[in-house]
């Protein structure tokens, strides 16, 4: 590490990772800002999350605290999901740089509340919100183009009745079984992080997998049907 908590200052060398050790200051100069006599409550409830988190309360950050602080932070970079518009470039391009090295950061990531807080220490309020009104904008526009582009919303109701009976009830269950999934990665957090804007590609995958089990079995039971009856 190249941060000096004495001085609050960072050297910058061939041992030295820059963005590891920014995250350390950041949460060092939180503990600092939450003690103040003037500390705002929202600040002195990040930190106490920051404490719960790393179980520090009590007692000075050490080297362990350290090492998971630069791990949680290289992890939550490497999401590419940022605070704020004006920071959205910066994490698209860290993003890209650390899946370049072919690394995995998933074991790295902290619980969402913590990832909050460094969305907090990066961005006001206000620019937290109206980005992620912006992303569920976006992922809407985007779902709705296909749809336009597909014709389903012209000829889904039509060709939804000529279907077979047997189909309707497969294509019922599957919509009802994708949705239910949804829900308890959102209620039950089964990936541990709290939140489906924290979600890396390897657990998206893993997410759609076990959405398309109806799906691959109604497609095997159909070859069944074809080839072996």
């Amino acid at each position: 590490m190249a941060y000096d908590r004495k001085t609050h200052t960072i050297t910058v060398g061939k041992e030295s990772d820059f963005l590891v050790d920014s995250g350390i200051a950041f949460i060092d100069e939180l503990k600092i800002d939450s003690q103040h006599r003037n500390a705002t409550p929202s600040l002195v409830n990040d930190w106490k999350i920051i404490e719960e988190w790393l179980g520090c309360s009590g007692r000075e950050l050490n080297n362990e605290d350290n090492d998971k602080i630069g791990k949680a932070w290289r992890a939550y970079l490497a999401i590419g999901l940022a605070p704020s518009e004006r920071l959205q470039p910066v994490f698209t391009h860290l993003s890209n740089q650390y899946r370049k090295d072919g690394r995995s950061y998933q074991l790295d990531k902290p619980p969402t509340k913590v990832m909050d807080v460094f969305d907090r220490l990066l961005a006001r309020d206000d620019e937290i919100e109206k980005k992620r009104k912006h992303d569920l904008s976006s992922e809407r526009k985007k779902l709705e183009s296909i749809l336009n582009k597909s014709g389903m919303p012209k000829r889904g109701i039509s060709w939804w009745r000529n279907r077979r009976k047997g189909f309707r009830k497969w294509a019922f269950g599957s919509v009802v079984w994708i949705v239910l999934v949804l829900l308890f990665v959102v209620v039950f957090d089964p990936f541990n992080n709290g939140a489906w804007r924290y979600m890396d590609d390897e657990e998206y995958l893993k997410m759609f997998f076990v959405m398309a089990i109806p799906l691959l079995a109604g497609g095997i039971k159909y070859a069944y049907d074809r080839i072996v009856k």
